[in-house]
């Protein structure tokens, strides 16, 4: 063999074998498992999924894009279709919110799923002021953006753009 085969064999093995390597890190890389909350100081890159009812996705957008571009986090939106029998609240895991109706929710469905609940308006003077529930896994078991956009959709201003009632 010719000294310039063997070079070219020799740098052909060196690129096949990097590639095959970078191939495998990149695999194991975004393969991993979650592996729960993190330690505290690090900032999750995960999405949230909100799931919300129709009539409330209006009045929370600017919100969640203050969100977004506040916290750098990206937020997945999708309306939920409750009148819809086959439709229902969607399975929630660490990365997940969903934003239902009072009297879309049943009490003792969201304690046998293990979910937290807030009832957002609660402290309302108008008793004809909707109330909704935000739904979500124990907070202790929840990703770090989930957590955040929790305390920031049951801040009491954030609440009161949300519920505001538009009548006159």
């Amino acid at each position: 063999m010719t000294p310039r085969k063997e070079n070219a064999l020799i740098w052909g093995g060196t690129l096949l074998l990097i590639g095959v390597l970078t191939l495998w890190r990149m695999s194991v890389l975004t393969m991993q498992e979650d592996t729960g909350p993190l330690p505290a100081g690090q900032r999750s890159l995960k999405p949230v999924d909100l799931h919300a009812s129709k009539q409330l996705m209006p009045a929370l957008e600017p919100m969640v894009i203050a969100f977004e571009l506040a916290r750098g986090v990206q937020v997945r939106r999708s309306i939920l279709d409750l009148d819809n029998p086959k439709g229902g609240l969607p399975d929630l895991n660490a990365s997940s919110l969903c934003l239902v109706g009072e009297h879309e929710v049943d009490r003792e469905m969201v304690q046998r799923f293990g979910l937290e609940s807030t009832l957002l308006g609660q402290d309302s003077v108008t008793p004809a002021r909707p109330r909704y529930y935000l739904l979500h896994v124990p907070l202790d078991q929840a990703d770090s953006n989930v957590t955040d956009l929790a305390a920031y959709l049951t801040q009491p201003e954030q609440v009161d753009r949300l519920l505001k009632d538009d009548s006159p």
